[in-house]
């Protein structure tokens, strides 16, 4: 799809005089690459299932910081306990005044990522653009912060990173980068909240970039409970370490288009991840979920439990690609795609994949569409739960399969509300979505 002229005109306008030199190279090079390819179409197979016309027609703009009031009182309802540190972007600019680093343990630093650019470099990697949307949103890089845990340090409490929209008619875009390093034998824990007050076609893009060290271990949840114009594109790239451990857990929501790509490496030996998604689609939303999981060294384990539930007109997509090379041997490595179907109209595309290069291995991949089971509730009808009670149920434990699996008992409070919350809305108990 041609790149069109304002999309261009908005990406020349991100870049900023005290950026250094390799940063807007950074940026030039995305821009490059959207300007030769422009938006991806559904003849490129990432995107079979998507459709970004309505996106790329959009006369989005770069939304103005709110006041320091607005975003206090955007934020305040996501808000942990005292001690959790919290950073707070809105509309895609940091407010310090509504973020809080106090309570941090020694050898934990956050920092805006204008303050330390030289440390982010190496974090940032190289521009290796996945496509021309891609290339799009590092041009539009907005404010992003930089997450450093110390050798050796352990932080208790998760740090909240939250991203949000104010309210107001216009079409706006942010793109933010977070930034993290969990040193070795480090363990630390962030979550990342995503939502809002807007109702126009807002475009959220937020990129993790996370390196585990050896022996370090790192927890990441993420609750996108997006508004229904709004489209979000997230990204969490890990590197790990020598016996590093990941532990990651997506909520997905809200949103009118969802999409997260997720993309995982093991560098080192003995290393393993776990990770864990729960989508829940409603209307006519559409939920995509990418994962990479690149088995580039020897004795790791990865284990994958992407789970949707679908209701009225809403479309799923899980896109799994796990790859072993041929010297990791001993590599442990499920996958696993669950779908609960509450409708006819309802729809799933998956495929999961495995590309297996050594042969010591133990390896499975599958995927599982199904419908509630009448007969669980008849069971529940003669115990006198009526049909929508008996159906909230059943779906809140096949939601608490995946919820059950965040290791923090006031981050697992949080999402399991959220998830019951949104349960309660859906058609087909009953409520008003």
């Amino acid at each position: 799809m041609t790149a069109p002229g304002h999309w261009l005109t908005l990406s020349e306008s991100a870049a900023k005089s005290s950026e250094p030199s390799w940063f807007r190279e950074h940026r030039a090079r995305g821009r490059a690459r959207f300007e030769a390819e422009g938006f991806p179409t559904r003849r490129s197979e990432a995107w079979r299932y998507t459709n970004l016309r309505a996106l790329a027609e959009g006369q989005h703009e770069i939304a103005a910081p709110v006041t320091d009031e607005v975003a206090r009182d955007l934020s305040e309802p996501w808000r942990l306990s005292p001690s959790s540190p919290r950073v707070v972007f809105v509309d895609g600019h940091l407010s310090l005044a509504a973020s809080s680093f106090g309570g941090l343990p020694n050898g934990v630093t956050i920092r805006p990522i204008a303050e330390s650019f030289d440390a982010c470099r190496e974090l940032l990697g190289d521009s290796d653009f996945a496509d021309g949307f891609s290339g799009l949103m590092a041009s539009l890089s907005g404010d992003g912060v930089l997450i450093d845990v110390g050798n050796g340090v352990s932080c208790p409490d998760p740090i909240q990173v939250l991203h949000l929209s104010s309210a107001g008619g216009r079409e706006t875009v942010s793109s933010v980068d977070v930034l993290v390093r969990v040193g070795r034998g480090a363990e630390a824990c962030v979550f990342e909240g995503i939502g809002g007050e807007s109702t126009a076609s807002s475009l959220k893009s937020i990129r993790l970039h996370a390196q585990i060290d050896d022996e370090a271990s790192f927890d990441f949840v993420s609750l996108q409970r997006e508004v229904d114009k709004s489209t979000h594109f997230g990204s969490q790239r890990y590197e790990l370490g020598r016996e590093a451990r990941l532990t990651s857990t997506i909520l997905s929501l809200g949103a009118r288009l969802s999409r997260n790509e997720l993309r995982l490496r093991f560098n080192g030996t003995g290393a393993g991840a776990t990770l864990r998604a729960l989508c829940v689609g409603s209307g006519t939303r559409q939920l995509d979920h990418h994962t990479v999981v690149d088995h580039a060294a020897a004795e790791c384990e990865s284990d994958q439990a992407y789970r949707y539930l679908l209701d009225d007109s809403s479309h799923g997509v899980f896109a799994g690609r796990v790859i072993v090379a041929r010297d990791a041997q001993q590599t442990a490595a499920e996958q696993l795609n669950n779908n609960l179907m509450l409708t006819a109209d309802a729809r799933i595309d998956t495929r999961p994949m495995l590309e297996i290069g050594a042969d010591d291995v133990k390896c499975g991949h599958g995927a599982t569409i199904g419908r509630l089971d009448p007969e669980e509730l008849f069971y529940l009808a003669s115990r006198g739960i009526d049909v929508a009670r008996g159906t909230q149920m059943i779906l809140g434990g096949w939601a608490d399969t995946s919820v059950n699996e965040v290791r923090h008992a006031e981050l697992r409070d949080v999402v399991r509300r959220a998830t019951r919350e949104k349960l309660a809305g859906l058609a087909v108990v009953g409520g008003a979505e």
